[in-house]
């Protein structure tokens, strides 16, 4: 498939290595108490997941609702339901990478609470801005399930934690090259 969205295609792959992760975690590791209560791997995957899933609403709907997550506590707990919800998800990314309706520029909508005293405004964004942001926020989802696995003593692969950025930029040192600005 074609990807004329680099940053979905991004997200996508992003998102399959964590999906491989979690799909060889122990079942008990997943809903494992850790360091921080109540941030259990199951948590962080979930809450990573709502935010993909809020991203696609909104790419459909024009309007990205971050505070309207669904925080599905099944999700967090059961590996099984989060595995299939992410297949779900994964998706819903391949549809908009095929259909390569949006550009990057669409404008749309975004909500996200900064206040927990206050209603939170809808601001404007792009698609391009909210795709690099779920991203962005996924791959620190991800290096906060590596830090949660590495508590528990559990294998890891770095590079589940590792931005696009950091990738280019060590890959770009390893081939002898300089750092990329």
């Amino acid at each position: 498939m074609t990807d004329p969205s680099p940053p979905l295609g991004a997200l996508l792959a992003t998102m399959r290595a964590g999906r491989t992760w979690i799909a060889a975690l122990p079942t008990e590791a997943y809903a494992s108490v850790t360091l921080l209560p109540g941030s259990t791997i199951g948590a962080q995957f979930r809450h990573h997941l709502d935010y993909v899933e809020a991203l696609l609403v909104g790419l459909d709907s024009g309007r990205v609702d971050y505070d309207g997550r669904a925080r599905e506590l099944a999700c967090e707990r059961d590996p099984a339901v989060a595995l299939r919800r992410a297949l779900v998800l994964e998706a819903g990314i391949e549809r908009h990478m095929a259909q390569g309706a949006l550009g990057m520029g669409t404008p749309l909508l975004v909500r996200e609470c900064c206040d927990a005293h206050a209603e939170s405004p809808w601001l404007p964004s792009t698609v391009g801005r909210e795709v690099a942001a779920v991203l962005s926020h996924t791959v620190h989802h991800h290096a906060i399930l590596a830090v949660t696995a590495l508590s528990l003593g559990l294998p890891v692969d770095v590079d589940l934690a590792l931005a696009p950025a950091t990738r280019r930029h060590r890959n770009q040192i390893a081939q002898g090259g300089s750092a990329i600005p």
